[in-house]
């Protein structure tokens, strides 16, 4: 099987990449032109990378064309919702335009036999107590130009597989770490700055946002594995939720993390990192999932944020 990644130089496309080698895949992917490659490491010879924006529709259906996957998986985007808040335009232009250009262009190809569309558990918004855990029939509530324009592109999704039949599976993502994610997150934010106070990059402190906010957050290795499986065996024109099934508090993720340092850090409460809306409580049921593809997650959470503790001293360790 021929698979395309979109975005396959990012933080979750490098995991999927693997995930699709180890499963015997023909692996193409797409990237941003002076993007690294560095998350691929080890992997590039098995890969064909192709330079794309998918905001030109032209350039992305010359790529459909060439490469005709059998399998789309469309993870490129703009996945910071603070950046989404300064950068609006863009983020609609790259996650809602870029995914309708996807679309047509594999509307006109008319041969690929799976396409995931991954998009994110904000655009569920601020949901009641007596609504959790959050399903696939969940009203859409997105409170941030991010969800909103992750909204939008899982409605084209649909929109797509109703008016054309395209084979469209959505993926709703819930949030995902593990080591090689990027700053701008609330985990490899949080490593990283222990790293660099352990080290003596930094002084010992740490200015934090919101820490009350609840958050159902899985390791991403779980997270492309069910990518695969829905690929392979979820139901086209479905919705389906990815995530751990359970809500850890920002506060007790902060404090595990403390626990794991070697050295004592001072926590300072920072107004400038507070969003200007935020989701107090997010968590998924996957049991969607797990019926149509036995999907489970299968790592601790505990592990995970160690794991990634251990990536930022090293990166850290190096600099």
């Amino acid at each position: 099987m021929r698979a395309l990644i979109t975005g396959i130089v990012g933080f979750a496309g490098s995991y999927l990449a693997k995930e699709l080698l180890d499963a015997g895949y023909d692996l193409y992917g797409t990237q941003l032109p002076g993007e690294s490659r560095e998350r691929l490491r080890g992997l590039l010879k098995h890969i064909s990378i192709s330079k794309l924006d998918l905001r030109d529709s032209s350039a992305t259906t010359r790529l459909i064309r060439r490469v005709k996957p059998d399998m789309v998986f469309h993870l490129a985007a703009i996945a910071a919702v603070r950046y989404s808040f300064d950068n609006p335009s863009e983020t609609v232009e790259v996650n809602t335009t870029g995914t309708v250009n996807l679309l047509e262009a594999l509307r006109k190809q008319e041969s690929t036999k799976s396409i995931l569309t991954v998009t994110s558990s904000d655009i569920y918004g601020i949901v009641k107590p007596a609504q959790l855990p959050i399903k696939e029939t969940t009203p859409l509530d997105p409170v941030s130009p991010y969800a909103i324009s992750k909204a939008a592109a899982d409605m084209f999704a649909h929109q797509y597989f109703k008016s054309y039949g395209l084979p469209i599976i959505r993926v709703r993502a819930f949030n995902h770490t593990g080591p090689k994610q990027a700053r701008g997150f609330v985990v490899p934010d949080f490593c990283a700055r222990i790293a660099a106070i352990e080290y003596n990059k930094m002084k010992s402190e740490m200015r934090v946002g919101n820490l009350e906010a609840e958050r159902d957050i899985s390791d991403v290795r779980d997270i492309v594995r069910g990518y695969r499986l829905l690929a392979e065996n979820g139901k086209p024109g479905e919705a389906y939720n990815l995530c751990s099934g359970k809500a850890h508090k920002i506060k007790w993720i902060l404090n595990r993390l403390l626990g794991m340092s070697t050295v004592s850090i001072k926590i300072k409460r920072d107004s400038n990192k507070m969003r200007p809306s935020d989701v107090p409580i997010l968590v998924g049921s996957y049991d969607k999932a797990w019926r149509h593809v036995r999907y489970k997650p299968i790592h601790k959470f505990e592990d995970t944020i160690e794991d990634t503790l251990e990536f930022w001293r090293t990166i850290v360790r190096r600099r």
